[in-house]
């Protein structure tokens, strides 16, 4: 939807609490802005209010209809199956969000943050605190980029030139550069920010977000997975281990990172389709699991891969890759001190192999 401009004018100072939106669009994404107050602007987005209480949203335009001698607002409403405009402003004019998947964008929690919706996830309504803290995160993480984030970056393209997929800026060596100053939870994002890496690596290298220069979608996903993949991320797959040992309350503050068995649901939010290999799925066989991905991946494919490693395999990393067209596989941050990219034969070889941290195959998904 793009916006829709016209000639007249609305003054807002009778809006209730004057919080406003345009509607714009790029590739082909509905995105809220900030209101302008813009003469030529006909349609706003404003809450729609229930006894004080905000529950959904409404589009309203801007110009005035004159009604007897008296202004009114347009309401886009649904009546029988079809988007109308009307000046009565009933319940079919209120807009919900709806989820597409088991996953909170960055921009349904940044109007809940603006108190115009509540937000439900997991079966419970958010905690507004966590939401904000979450947020401030966000802001504070924007203001470091701003002052000069970016030698961390590398062009992908520029340096192998063997693939279009991997035609894109992708993010790497998560542990130095700024990513010890960028905040995620409680802690900083070079400890725990390799699933979060990972899945903006590949949905970047698929186009399902932009080529960013300033790293906002990074920022913005940063949010979706402190609010939605901190939970239960101890690397156990038996959940009453993570329950004795009060995994959530610590995972909250971030230093357990994120669950990439949830990269999933961010995925289906994205509109992303996927394959998953999970070794749960082979009776907790991660060299089958492995060996299953590999038979069915393809030359230009973007893969997320999850490894268990170091003592009773607690610990855990994750980084993206495509196959070339060469068929070697190459890895984007495999390693969160790694300079450069790195390649291997198969997936097999990169998350099973037996080193003094011993690492084994956890999950794995393939881009389609």
């Amino acid at each position: 939807m793009s916006c829709i401009y016209s000639s007249g004018s609305h003054n807002i100072s009778n809006s209730r609490n004057r919080k406003v939106s345009d509607i714009s669009s790029d590739n082909r994404k509905i995105t809220f802005e900030a209101d302008k107050n813009d003469d030529s602007q006909l349609w706003e987005v404003l809450p729609y209010w229930t006894d004080d209480y905000p529950y959904g949203l409404v589009i309203r335009s801007k110009v005035m209809v004159d009604d007897s001698g008296v202004g009114k607002s347009l309401y886009l409403s649904y009546d029988n199956g079809k988007i109308i405009a009307t000046t009565d402003r009933d319940p079919f004019c209120r807009i919900n969000l709806a989820d597409i998947a088991d996953w909170v964008r960055f921009g349904k929690m940044y109007i809940t943050d603006q108190k115009w919706i509540s937000l439900i996830m997991n079966d419970k309504k958010l905690d507004f605190d966590d939401l904000r803290d979450s947020l401030e995160n966000y802001e504070s993480n924007k203001t470091i980029i701003i002052n000069g984030f970016g030698t961390n970056v590398l062009s992908a393209k520029s340096l192998l030139n063997i693939s279009s997929t991997c035609a894109v800026d992708v993010l790497y060596q998560q542990k130095f550069n700024y990513f010890p100053n960028l905040k995620f939870g409680e802690t900083i994002m070079s400890e725990v920010a390799c699933e979060i890496i990972a899945t903006y690596n590949a949905l970047k290298m698929k186009s399902y977000i932009s080529n960013d220069t300033d790293y906002d979608c990074f920022l913005r996903l940063a949010v979706e997975f402190e609010l939605g993949a901190m939970k239960s991320t101890i690397p156990f797959d038996i959940p009453p281990i993570s329950d004795i040992i009060g995994v959530d309350s610590m995972a909250h503050k971030g230093v357990w990172g994120s669950e990439p068995k949830k990269i999933g649901r961010c995925l289906e939010a994205y509109n992303a389709p996927y394959k998953r290999f999970d070794r749960n799925y082979y009776d907790g066989s991660h060299k089958f699991a492995a060996f299953q991905m590999d038979s069915e991946v393809n030359n230009s494919d973007v893969v997320i891969l999850s490894l268990n490693f170091k003592d009773f395999y607690l610990a855990i990393h994750t980084f993206a890759g495509y196959q070339g067209t060469d068929g070697l596989l190459y890895c984007i941050n495999q390693y969160s001190n790694a300079t450069t990219l790195t390649n291997a034969n198969d997936i097999n070889s990169v998350t099973n192999y037996n080193t003094d941290s011993k690492h084994i195959f956890r999950v794995g998904y393939i881009l389609l």
